[in-house]
């Protein structure tokens, strides 16, 4: 089965990629990085606003950990590409005419990719595009599902695999499933935890899908589900009254190891 790989190459990323990379290494034809967004003073201004100076603080220092791996060579899609000698392309636009037209696959996936994918793309991978959200779909859509559910205090959170269509996390599911929150978590180390687990059930439903063995199960239009938005205020009153952590100084020297 050939497959294509659509990435925003991130620490998150590199933990849900790398046992597909492992598992089917020598059946992914390529990699297409998101260069969509960049680093700058406007847009690092503009996540200010949106959210507040707790989750702005974090995020900044899960963005910090991605580049020194990338930067040292490991812990991201990059190094996996390279590691096994899969072709990498860095574009602004993944539905750019260019992939329309010439990429053909039996299946894509996507990781923390910044982009709604369109549906002449979509079209041409016969399994489509999978990805993977952070939640119980169609609960829990939108921006940081985790945070949310953390921040909410939940003992469980979950994780669904689907396929990508147009809509907001809207997508047929092969499978879903949920972890318990440790008392000791923070907010890091969970997510840690969540995308190790998801990289897993990842690869066992594309080995299902190539034994022709699953079929996705299609989201109940009576649920609307939440969509959520950037951590705010509310966020941020949430995770004092449930008093957990965004990050401790030992999730930062294990992720950079």
């Amino acid at each position: 089965m050939k497959m294509v790989i659509f990435a925003n190459d991130s620490y998150f990323s590199y933990l849900v990629a790398e046992p597909l990379f492992r598992e089917f290494h020598d059946q992914i034809s390529m990699v297409i990085f998101s260069q969509r967004t960049k680093s700058s003073i406007s847009r690092i201004l503009g996540i200010y606003r949106k959210s507040y100076p707790g989750y702005f603080f974090y995020r900044s220092l899960v963005e910090l950990i991605s580049r020194w791996n990338r930067m040292l060579g490991k812990k991201s899609i990059a190094h996996l590409a390279d590691r096994y000698a899969i072709e990498k392309s860095y574009q602004v636009d993944v539905n750019c005419r260019k992939n329309i037209e010439t990429l053909s696959a039996d299946i894509g996936i996507a990781f923390n990719l910044d982009q709604i994918v369109k549906s002449q793309l979509l079209g041409r991978f016969q399994y489509g595009i999978l990805n993977v959200h952070g939640s119980r779909l169609p609960d829990d859509k939108g921006i940081s599902p985790v945070l949310w559910a953390f921040a909410r205090g939940e003992e469980s959170i979950w994780s669904s695999i689907y396929r990508m269509n147009e809509g907001l996390d809207s997508g047929p599911i092969y499978t879903q499933f949920c972890l318990p929150v440790d008392a000791n978590d923070t907010a890091f180390s969970f997510n840690e935890k969540m995308c190790i687990a998801s990289g897993e059930k990842l690869a066992v439903t594309v080995k299902n899908i190539m034994e022709k063995d699953i079929q996705p199960l299609e989201q109940e239009d009576k649920l609307p589900g939440t969509v959520w938005s950037w951590p705010d205020r509310s966020h941020q009153k949430m995770m004092a009254s449930s008093h957990r952590s965004f990050i401790h100084i030992n999730d930062i020297i294990k992720a950079i190891k």
